[in-house]
């Protein structure tokens, strides 16, 4: 039996101990992904949300179950059914809410008028067209990429100089029926 030699024992040390390490380095990329979500969220400008808008409009997607997690100062879990273009259900956190405009706030149209309401900020103070009570604001949103829906946004409203205001949501859940 032969000896092997100190280079040699040191080569094959440094060849496993490079591959345990390229194994734990994936092992925390894509743990952390499943930890810390896919990254950042890409800016959101008018253009983008107009197009994002008409795509979702051009699906005429008008029966679907959607579920949204907020965070934030009021963090919840929404699920809302919407039928024939209709909301005919909304929960929040499991709860029923009671029939009216929140019902379609976190339907798919609803959450395009609240960030549209957002992008009409933004356009006004690019235009110098603000009111000293329209909010400042930072959006960002990714949206779905084959039926156009906002799958994620945050909204950062700037408030003088007190802390910034960040409302964060997600689409967890999105089945059509």
């Amino acid at each position: 039996m032969t000896q092997e030699s100190p280079k040699l024992r040191r080569a094959k040390a440094t060849i496993v101990g490079t591959v345990l390490g390229a194994v734990f380095a994936l092992v925390v990329v894509f743990g952390g992904q499943r930890l810390f979500g896919p990254g950042p969220i890409p800016p959101l400008n008018p253009e983008t949300f107009e197009t994002q808008r008409q795509h979702w409009q051009a699906n005429s997607i008008s029966d679907y179950d959607v579920e949204i997690t907020v965070e934030g100062r009021q963090a919840a879990v929404y699920r809302v059914e919407v039928r024939a273009g209709k909301v005919v259900s909304a929960k929040r956190n499991d709860r029923d809410l009671p029939e009216g405009h929140t019902w379609n706030t976190w339907s798919v149209d609803g959450m395009f008028r609240t960030i549209a309401s957002d992008v009409e900020s933004l356009q006004k103070h690019a235009t110098g067209t603000a009111h000293e009570s329209t909010p400042y604001v930072k959006l960002f949103a990714e949206f779905e990429s084959e039926f156009g829906y906002p799958k994620r946004f945050l909204r950062v409203q700037s408030m003088g100089k007190a802390p910034s205001l960040e409302v964060t949501w997600k689409v967890t859940e999105f089945t059509r029926q």
